[in-house]
């Protein structure tokens, strides 16, 4: 195989990609797949794949690179576009799985479900409070 053939077989099984953030440009490569943390769950996109703009949420991204191999994400929310054999996508924040803090991560999530507990227990005050005057009126009726 010469390499216009291997160059015009490496265009039909593949697209560009590219990633940013608001402070930089993350990726831009040819990938062969690519898994998407979509507003409605996971969605893939294979070369050819038909023209889109998805919302995009907090989630795994996963890029299958032709040269570099696998590349794996958090990624922040955002937007994907599919148009033509290009895949953009605008995300909040995009850190390699690699780079990622777990102890940072545990930190966050243990205060997200202390704030959580907190408000559902002003919740919960506050419907006890909304329940005892509705049944104080009821009775003074």
């Amino acid at each position: 195989m010469d390499v216009v053939q291997w160059s015009c077989r490496l265009m039909a099984s593949s697209f560009r990609c590219t990633l940013v953030t608001p402070q930089e440009q993350v990726v831009s490569t040819s990938v062969s797949y690519a898994s998407i943390p979509g507003w409605d769950g996971l969605f893939g996109v294979a070369p050819k794949h038909a023209p889109l703009v998805a919302k995009l949420v907090d989630g795994p991204l996963r890029l299958d690179c032709v040269e570099e191999g696998v590349k794996s994400y958090f990624v922040g929310s955002g937007f994907a576009q599919i148009k033509g054999d290009l895949l953009s996508l605008v995300v909040e924040r995009a850190i390699p799985v690699d780079q990622i803090d777990r102890q940072e991560a545990e930190q966050s999530l243990q205060e997200a479900l202390e704030v959580v507990a907190e408000t559902t227990q002003k919740m919960d005050a506050k419907q006890r409070q909304i329940n005892r005057a509705r049944a104080m009126l009821r009775l003074a009726r």
